[in-house]
């Protein structure tokens, strides 16, 4: 099976120099202008040390009747996170979805604290869902991931894709 995932960033303000802020104090993103491939591309880099922060999931896909189903909906600890590589049942899905990212970023940190000014690069990022163990039902689905630090929201990543052959 492959993934037929579409990447939207939203929430993100340009500005003149293809820097994207995100909570001006905390966070910049840096993202060419196309997206290669599906792929997300681009740089993160915090403008403070980020010693503690929450990472949520939320999975959705239709049921069969169109309405909105959440499959998942989970908080993190992001520095257990980081350190942490699988959870159980549908609760691989935050796992997976940082094994992902670290494959096509060995650079992508592994513990806490972040160090502010550190370009973390996050290249060629995309879902490949041959390796997702977890048994998908063959719809499409959105995820948002959504990066908290203190309770206020550094980030949200939405994306969209689908599980099923491509064709």
């Amino acid at each position: 099976m492959k993934t037929k995932t579409s990447l939207s960033i939203k929430h993100l303000t340009h500005s003149s120099q293809h820097v994207f802020k995100l909570v001006p104090s905390f966070i910049y993103f840096t993202a060419p202008a196309s997206f290669k491939r599906m792929a997300l591309n681009g740089s993160i880099m915090y403008k403070k040390d980020l010693n503690q922060f929450d990472v949520t999931f939320i999975l959705t896909a239709p049921k069969l009747n169109g309405q909105p189903w959440t499959v998942l909906n989970v908080t993190v600890n992001g520095c257990e996170y980081l350190v942490k590589s699988r959870g159980n049942n549908i609760k691989k899905f935050p796992y997976f979805f940082l094994s992902e990212l670290r494959v096509s970023n060995p650079d992508f940190p592994k513990n806490c604290p972040i160090e502010k000014g550190k370009e973390i690069p996050v290249r060629n990022f995309y879902i490949r869902s041959e390796k997702i163990s977890m048994n998908f039902p063959q719809v499409p689905f959105s995820c948002i991931c959504i990066l908290r630090r203190h309770r206020v929201q550094a980030f949200k990543l939405f994306f969209n894709g689908s599980f099923g052959e491509q064709k």
